[in-house]
């Protein structure tokens, strides 16, 4: 990626919308179909298109930005957080219409299970749990501020008004600190955060979040030559005749 404020940082403001609207494959876009058709569909019916514009964007954009935080030098493509603030509307749903439910239990325990799923597939590598975990927080957040029918017992429009105005602030707080860390990551440091997206059951199987690259001698000496007159002659880890990390750039040489 091209750098936008900083050289040396991959902080490109469109990293926070575009992986919303791109897919890996015609499986990664399948799931994509299926879950807009068979969740999404029905909670716009309740909703209406525009807040469901707005939980679907809002959601995506959000689990966007704490990936591009935690995980800087990774490619993101799929809406992981937009799908995952669908669950999470949904978990409002629930609760909010508990006495229009048939089996209200049936459907909150099918839902856990899901989004426990979700989080536990989100262990493996180049599977984002860091749009996942951001994504569910804000769709919740846009959720409870936006749907018409969330009421109190007796309508008091005072307490709806400060539902909605609390989870608004606490959305957009969160949403500029996010920004704020994002284009100051030069002072971020979470040693520990990245088990929270890929655990290493095996003694490689997060390196990199799993992208190795086979590469000749010809292509190593180029990415040694390209780092060094970048400056970047910190990004070299472990050179030994062709084989090493170009840590800075996210690149496993082999």
């Amino acid at each position: 990626m091209l750098p936008f404020m900083h050289k040396d940082q991959p902080d490109q403001f469109y990293r926070l919308f575009i992986p919303i609207f791109l897919h890996a494959g015609i499986i990664h876009c399948a799931i994509t179909v299926v879950v807009q058709w068979y969740y999404m569909r029905d909670l716009e019916k309740l909703i209406g298109w525009a807040r469901m514009a707005i939980v679907y964007m809002g959601a995506g954009i959000g689990g966007s930005l704490a990936s591009a935080i935690f995980l800087p030098y990774r490619p993101e493509v799929g809406p992981a957080g937009s799908h995952i603030g669908i669950f999470a509307a949904m978990y409002t749903d629930i609760i909010y219409n508990w006495k229009l439910i048939q089996r209200p239990w049936h459907a909150l325990r099918e839902l856990m299970m899901f989004t426990t799923v979700l989080f536990l597939v989100g262990l493996l590598p180049w599977i984002d749990n860091w749009a996942h975990l951001f994504g569910f927080i804000f769709g919740l957040l846009i959720s409870l501020a936006t749907f018409p029918y969330i009421q109190s017992a007796d309508n008091d429009r005072t307490w709806r008004l400060v539902v909605v105005c609390a989870c608004l602030a606490i959305a957009f707080a969160l949403f500029i600190l996010l920004l704020v860390v994002f284009y100051l990551r030069s002072d971020f440091d979470c040693p520990f955060c990245e088990y929270f997206n890929c655990i290493p059951f095996t003694d490689h199987l997060c390196d990199n979040q799993g992208l190795r690259l086979q590469m000749d001698l010809l292509t190593c000496l180029l990415i040694v030559r390209l780092s060094t007159k970048l400056g970047r002659k910190d990004t070299i880890q472990n050179w030994d005749g062709g084989r090493g990390m170009v840590g800075g750039h996210g690149i496993v040489v082999h």
